[in-house]
């Protein structure tokens, strides 16, 4: 008599050892995006078995303090009641069959029960081709820390498994989604397909998606740090080299954009005008997050190094000057254009190829909840993580650079400037078919300023949160950023 897979998953799985374990091992697991918050339970609310040896945990983890958070978690099955169970537990994501059934399930747009009443679907796009005949694209996991968890299927295709889940589509699907099949933007990877829960009463929910898989060079990141290494070892630094792909980046950045307001009927992706209420929405935003950042650091200050607590001193008087930044918003008239973005943009987020960039990653900021990422805002949101990411890269690079040669202490301020501008310049220059997307001047500066200031608090949140080694690097661009006309000055903003 044939068993059914999920009377065998809960025989031979025993769930209260299962929510005991899970704490512990949620904790250490990159993908895990709350590890400074005590676990105070973990329950597993469902489940799906999508193979004789691998099933789909879905956990509900509770906190000592705040809401709870719900992940999935691919999981190994014991063979049978003879084998230990669960103790180590073991991720699916390693074994073939499981990479092969969750792709059979895009290709089939098959459909599995997960309890009574809910279902986890496949669906594919039109660009999917599967591969011929009965062949298989050998699968493996990529090894690059992520807050999700990527399959790659031979040289083809890549299927993200989105971890920490959230009732509606994820905007990295939505967005790829509408960039390839309605805006026809070739500078991202495909949208193939993806696989998501449905649920009584609640929005469908993104598992996964699949997209294709483009042959690059590395990130944006990896690649600006082996730029800046030669810039920092030349004799005579000279940034121009690289001003001519942070020019490309500046108008592959612009083409998104431009193609992110392309004419639609979906009220989800149609542009909308800035308006006084959205003006002040935008600013009680930034001026909660700086409020956050600047609060966090007053309580870390005893725990930080002396170099660090000097410009967190510094930081801390300024907080006036800071939050002057983002009042100076709701002093000028509205204008310019909301719009879908890619909300968590900077060198990370796009792949050099031989000679262009892709862009990928459109989840936008992990932290923040699905409704805040999938609101409509300003392209110059995106401009802000660009350019705070080339002083990131600029500050990373050259302190390995003074490791290696310590005698030698090379400015990045001269390297920023130049990408910087040849970054904005040309990123100006595309936009401008489109000139009403951007806010009219001074609007433009001055609210690219405050979200200049916005991302560096996030950047200081987050390092004070799980880094604190790489804390100095928004702490000294905060201190150099709350210097009177220090913004304007220092990038030049949209007056280049």
């Amino acid at each position: 008599m044939t068993i059914d897979p999920r009377d065998r998953f809960a025989k031979f799985v025993d769930i209260a050892l299962l929510q005991q374990v899970l704490p512990d091992w949620l904790a250490g697991k990159r993908w895990f995006g709350a590890k400074s918050r005590v676990i105070a339970s973990v329950e597993v609310i469902d489940y799906a078995v999508l193979s004789a040896s691998a099933a789909i945990l879905f956990v509900l983890v509770h906190f000592a303090e705040g809401d709870s958070d719900t992940y999935q978690i691919p999981m190994t099955l014991p063979v049978s009641m003879s084998e230990e169970q669960l103790l180590p537990l073991r991720e699916a994501v390693d074994d073939e069959d499981f990479r092969q059934a969750l792709l059979g399930l895009i290709e089939r747009e098959a459909s599995l029960s997960v309890g009574d009443q809910s279902a986890l679907s496949g669906h594919r796009s039109l660009l999917f081709a599967p591969p011929p005949g009965s062949h298989t694209l050998a699968a493996r996991v990529s090894c690059a820390e992520q807050s999700n968890t990527n399959i790659l299927y031979g040289d083809q295709m890549i299927l993200k498994l989105f971890r920490r889940l959230q009732p509606g589509e994820n905007p990295d699907v939505e967005i790829g989604r509408f960039l390839t099949d309605i805006a026809h933007f070739s500078h991202i990877p495909r949208f193939l397909g993806e696989i998501t829960l449905a649920r009584p009463g609640v929005e469908p929910t993104s598992l996964a998606m699949l997209q294709e898989l483009v042959p690059n060079q590395g990130d944006g990141w990896q690649w600006t740090l082996d730029a800046l290494a030669q810039f920092y070892a030349a004799t005579t630094p000279d940034p121009s080299s690289h001003c001519e792909a942070a020019a490309l980046l500046g108008r592959r950045t612009a083409e998104m954009h431009l193609a992110l307001a392309t004419e639609t009927a979906d009220e989800a992706f149609r542009a909308e005008s800035i308006t006084t209420i959205a003006i002040t929405s935008e600013a009680r935003r930034i001026y909660d997050q700086i409020s956050l950042a600047l609060d966090t650091l007053q309580k870390a200050l005893p725990s930080l190094e002396p170099d660090a607590a000097r410009d967190a001193v510094t930081i801390l008087n300024r907080r006036d000057a800071l939050l002057a930044t983002v009042d100076a918003i709701m002093s000028h008239p509205p204008s310019g254009k909301l719009l879908r973005i890619h909300g968590d943009y900077h060198l990370g987020q796009v792949l050099r190829t031989h000679d262009d960039f892709v862009i990928l990653d459109f989840e936008g900021e992990p932290a923040r909840t699905l409704a805040e990422r999938r609101k409509k805002q300003s392209p110059l949101k995106d401009v802000a993580g660009m350019l705070r990411s080339f002083s990131y890269a600029a500050w990373v690079a050259l302190e390995h650079h003074r490791i290696l040669q310590p005698d030698s202490n090379p400015s990045h301020d001269v390297w920023t400037q130049a990408v910087s501008t040849s970054f904005l310049a040309a990123y100006r220059k595309t936009i401008a078919t489109r000139s009403d997307l951007l806010p009219d001047e001074p609007l433009a500066t001055t609210l690219l300023n405050a979200y200049i200031l916005e991302k560096a608090s996030y950047e200081l949140l987050y390092e004070l949160n799980n880094r604190p080694e790489w804390v100095r690097i928004p702490l000294s661009a905060l201190a150099a950023l709350s210097e009177p006309d220090a913004l304007t000055n220092r990038l030049g903003i949209l007056g280049v």
